[in-house]
């Protein structure tokens, strides 16, 4: 999103799906987000929200159990899945950002992988300082910056969409 102009949606819930500009895969050091203490628009500040990165969109279809996760849900999810040695599945959070006073967070994954695609879902408008408690489902919201800093790694197959579907296929198998 631009620096210089904040996004309000039109909509209550939404949701923001963002891949590199050439298609590359992304290896995330760290997200940023801002996010003013009071309104620019009439719209509610966001003030915390779940990642999820994939190779694949179809993989944030699974995202639903965990839309609604508060900071201590993702923590006792979190503590559970550590015990559990194989890979994040494609659907699983790889991190969570909640506001505090700030009007600016720097937060990193919580594992290291590549992807291709991030999904930001937004939980909840900000609590602090002014509490904007309304429900979710129902207001819009207002995000003044999102980006991703890492590297990233060139798909020699990007543009083509040879097999794509098949890939699909097998993530909504798993």
């Amino acid at each position: 999103m631009d620096n210089d102009k904040i996004f309000a949606s039109n909509y209550p819930r939404p949701e923001f799906f963002f891949k590199h500009l050439q298609g590359h895969s992304m290896s995330i050091d760290k997200f940023v987000i801002r996010s003013q203490t009071i309104s620019k628009c009439g719209a509610f500040p966001i003030g915390s929200g779940i990642v999820f990165g994939a190779d694949h969109l179809s993989a944030f279809e699974k995202t639903y159990p965990f839309h609604k996760f508060s900071k201590q849900d993702y923590q006792e999810w979190r503590a559970e899945r550590l015990k559990d040695p194989s890979p994040l599945k494609p659907y699983e959070p790889i991190a969570y950002f909640e506001f505090d006073a700030e009007t600016s967070l720097q937060f990193e994954p919580d594992c290291q992988r590549t992807f291709k695609y991030i999904f930001l879902k937004p939980t909840g408008f900000r609590k602090k300082p002014n509490s904007f408690s309304q429900n979710m489902s129902l207001a819009p919201l207002e995000i003044e910056f999102f980006g991703a800093i890492g590297s990233s790694i060139e798909d020699p197959n990007y543009g083509s969409s040879a097999s794509l579907t098949d890939q699909d296929s097998a993530i909504q198998e798993h």
